[in-house]
């Protein structure tokens, strides 16, 4: 990532983001690096700091991040809001059905029929947020929720870095579980960086995505350039902390806006008797000092204008999956926990 401020971008430090866990230290670089240590230090284990804040961290235990309801119920409170889209049945206009903060097994806060006792999705430690549901055939579709209050306009940031625990549960067609930025709530169109879960190898890749489309359509995606990195998918499931480093913007005062992305996929196991996470090698920095088990993604090019992606944007997680089969046979199944989120704009010098 060398085109905006490089001078200030690639002096890298040591950031712990221990969270009551063993994860080993990540490199951030240092004008996010402090953003993060301060909005980690000021919020309280499992939440945000401040509902529309630039960083964070929520492992989604607690009740006050994400709000669950059922259709036609809308979210009033939390840190997240769903992009309003359909669920089950094609309700547009209201927020997924689907996704649920399952924080315990007696959790019933959810929409009962979809996600708590979905036999593809089951609750099980650690607490997470969960996209679980049905989608229309031949189609794709994207469970999607952005980070910032309901009612309120999301905090936009042209560079994000973001990181989080996740896990795809099925595994029958293709399915996926990343994160969204560059969001434009107006247009809800904006970026989606996914692992994907598909004829049984995991892949890192990145998309635009038009989520404005009417209940039933598929939502337009366009993957952005042709890179892509991927290794085989081993059973059982397995929990992969997924990174993504990005930024946007012109090099120079007036210049073409540009992207740059650098992410990673590493598996990480959860020990549900002591609430710890461990990895069998040490996590490195992508692209060139990764971990043996690490598998690296980078982009740079220019910033989509077909859809016309924004410059500065809102960040969010979001889950997807696309089949052939025939209606309301296949189930998303994913998860996200420990989500960590710096948000940043760094101008052109």
């Amino acid at each position: 990532m060398n085109f905006i401020a490089p001078t200030r971008w690639h002096s890298t430090v040591t950031e712990s983001m221990d969270m009551n866990t063993p994860e080993a230290p990540i490199m951030l670089k240092p004008i996010r690096s402090l953003v993060l240590a301060i909005g980690l230090l000021a919020a309280l284990p499992g939440t945000a700091a401040a509902q529309n804040n630039s960083s964070g961290s929520v492992d989604f235990c607690d009740t006050t991040v994400y709000q669950n309801t059922t259709l036609p119920t809308l979210q009033t409170s939390g840190l997240f809001t769903d992009v309003p889209r359909y669920g089950k049945a094609p309700t547009t206009g209201y927020r997924p059905d689907e996704t649920c903060r399952q924080s315990s097994a007696s959790d019933n806060s959810c929409n009962v029929s979809q996600t708590t006792t979905n036999p593809n999705c089951p609750y099980a430690p650690p607490c997470k947020l969960s996209m679980c549901g049905q989608r229309y055939a031949n189609i794709n579709d994207m469970w999607i929720t952005i980070l910032g209050a309901p009612g309120t306009v999301p905090v936009s940031n042209g560079c994000w870095d973001l990181r989080a625990n996740v896990q795809i549960t099925v595994f029958n067609n293709n399915k996926g579980v990343g994160f969204v930025t560059n969001y434009n709530p107006s247009t809800k169109q904006g970026l989606y960086f996914g692992l994907f879960d598909s004829a049984a190898r995991l892949t890192l890749q990145l998309y635009t995505f038009d989520a404005s489309v009417a209940a039933g359509a598929n939502i337009p995606m366009i993957q952005v350039g042709t890179t892509s990195a991927s290794q085989a998918r081993t059973n059982p499931v397995s929990w992969y902390t997924l990174s993504l480093d990005i930024c946007s913007g012109p090099a120079t005062t007036g210049g073409p806006n540009l992207l740059s992305a650098i992410g990673s996929f590493q598996p990480v196991t959860y020990n549900a008797a002591t609430n710890t996470w461990a990895y069998a090698h040490t996590p490195g920095t992508c692209p060139n000092n990764n971990a043996a088990d690490q598998v690296c993604f980078q982009f740079n090019g220019l910033l989509p204008t077909s859809p016309a992606i924004s410059v500065s944007g809102a960040a969010g997680v979001s889950g997807f999956l696309h089949s052939a089969d025939q209606a309301g046979t296949i189930d998303e199944g994913a998860s996200v926990t420990k989500f960590t989120f710096v948000g940043t704009n760094v101008n052109p010098d």
